[in-house]
């Protein structure tokens, strides 16, 4: 039998080394491009022509999900994000006033954020809102290119989704529900008066999606299915 030189073995060894990373990268690489292809391919299953939708505006009662689904979608197709939240702080601040509720606010801070999402959505485009009232603002002033989306769920749902989200402020289900509910009635109360009309009203929607028992992903899911039938 020949005698191998020890260095032989070494080599051999390396080799083997080698050949094992190697594999390991390219296994690697094959998940990367995998998951590339697969956000690319979802990226491109959401057709959705913004030539005659130049906004979604996102709609639902507080801890329903909306603003999730709403940034989650801002983010999938790369377009601009408006909170209406965001929105009411920087009106309520402009106007030196401060509010803990929708009908603690001086009806002209409601104005000034109605007037700034209608120039949103009549000026930009490529653009997701979220809030209580878009759909309202849409139906009030006819505009063509919103896609109006309402995200609601149970009361029950909501309130249990507020203690695991702020503990501190709502403690347990039972107060969360009676604090939700009384938000609700503030928010029927101030924008019945502007609008005479309930933003939760399935008819002023496009598409209308009870995450009562969805997923995050699930209730994406859902929605991304209907914009590609649009």
């Amino acid at each position: 039998m020949t005698k191998r030189h020890p260095h032989f073995f070494r080599a051999l060894s390396t080799l083997n080394l080698l050949n094992k990373v190697g594999n390991y990268w390219i296994v690697l690489g094959s998940l990367a491009l995998s998951y590339i292809i697969k956000v690319v391919s979802l990226c491109e299953n959401v057709v959705f022509d913004s030539r005659e939708f130049g906004a979604i505006a996102f709609a639902g009662p507080a801890k329903s999900g909306k603003s999730t689904i709403a940034e989650e979608t801002a983010g999938l197709l790369g377009w601009d994000y408006f909170g209406a939240g965001v929105v009411f702080r920087q009106v309520c601040a402009e106007n030196g006033v401060e509010v803990s509720g929708a009908a603690a606010a001086d009806m002209s801070v409601h104005m000034g954020i109605e007037r700034r999402m209608l120039e949103i959505m009549r000026e930009k485009t490529r653009v997701i809102l979220d809030g209580r009232t878009p759909a309202l603002i849409v139906r009030e002033n006819s505009l063509t290119n919103v896609l109006t989306v309402l995200v609601t769920s149970s009361l029950a749902v909501r309130a249990d989704r507020a203690v695991q989200k702020s503990p501190e402020k709502y403690s347990n289900v039972k107060r969360a529900a009676k604090m939700l509910k009384s938000r609700e009635v503030e928010d029927m109360e101030v924008f019945g008066k502007m609008y005479l009309w309930s933003y939760q009203d399935p008819d002023l929607y496009h598409i209308v999606i009870d995450s009562s028992e969805m997923t995050k992903k699930e209730t994406m899911d859902n929605l991304l299915d209907q914009l590609t039938t649009m």
